[in-house]
């Protein structure tokens, strides 16, 4: 009798994960937990729960049994539960609000995007700058010479800020870059020639060209290495090369703060 129970409580479970796993994906907030271009994967993976739990509940014959009953039971709790059962863990923060990811996704490094190519430049003071992320001025700009926008370019991030830093007059410029969920996220940098700005957010996008640190780059390293930051697996900065800063300006954390893909060549993944 428990054997049976086990296995119709088992087939239950499975179709409720597969249920939430496919509310998810086709819910406003995946982004939130995951990288959007997984999407199709994980619609596949509660497809297939959903199956095999429906297999397992309704596949071993037509008569009806006590243990069958049971774990029918139970399905219906844990529906019940899911849909009304009270306020998720973190309610009142971000997912109160939820938010799709912005037009510029693509769903892959590959991709070019929607964003029009006028889009994908700034201009200040006559000069323009190439939108980007830092983790895309980490790939493309190793080489000054051949970045883009003739190494003129702007990015956006949270200020961290270090004293060893401030005795050079730079700080880093910080994206969290996810690869497949919040578990693998790491903190990709730039360093910074310049003051840094001063906002309420910590939040700043700044315009620049793009240079290398030459022989400071051994001692940047020594200091970059002891830079953590909380909720992300891996703190990344380049100490070979620095934004020299000619317009920084405080801003708002945009609503979608992650880095989901890095592309390599305009319009970039701003």
């Amino acid at each position: 009798m428990m054997r049976v129970l086990l296995r119709y409580l088992e087939g239950a479970l499975l179709v409720t994960m597969g249920g939430a796993m496919e509310c998810l994906a086709l819910g406003p907030d995946y982004w939130m937990l995951l990288n959007p271009k997984y999407e199709w994967l994980t619609l596949i993976a509660a497809c297939t729960c959903i199956f095999f739990g429906l297999a397992i509940l309704f596949g071993g014959g037509s008569k009806p049994r006590r243990g069958r009953v049971l774990a029918g039971l139970v399905f219906v709790c844990c529906l019940a539960l899911f849909w009304w059962g009270g306020e998720p863990v973190g309610s009142g923060q971000v997912f109160d609000t939820p938010m799709d990811p912005p037009a510029s996704f693509s769903g892959g490094s590959e991709g070019t995007g929607p964003l029009l190519e006028q889009e994908s430049r700034i201009t200040h003071d006559g000069r323009e700058y190439v939108l980007m992320n830092t983790a895309e001025l980490i790939t493309l700009g190793m080489q000054p010479e051949t970045a883009p926008g003739e190494g003129f370019v702007s990015v956006r991030g949270f200020i961290v800020n270090t004293p060893e830093l401030t005795e050079q007059g730079m700080y880093a410029l910080f994206r969290v870059q996810i690869i497949c969920c919040l578990a693998d996220a790491v903190a990709v940098g730039v360093l910074v020639q310049g003051p840094a700005p001063a906002g309420d957010y910590g939040w700043a996008q700044v315009s620049g060209s793009v240079a290398e640190t030459g022989e400071m780059a051994a001692t940047l390293g020594d200091f970059l290495r002891g830079i953590s930051l909380p909720d992300v697996m891996l703190t990344y900065v380049e100490p070979g090369i620095v934004l020299e800063s000619q317009h920084a300006e405080p801003i708002e954390p945009p609503s979608f703060p992650y880095i989901f893909e890095v592309r390599y060549e305009e319009p970039f993944a701003f």
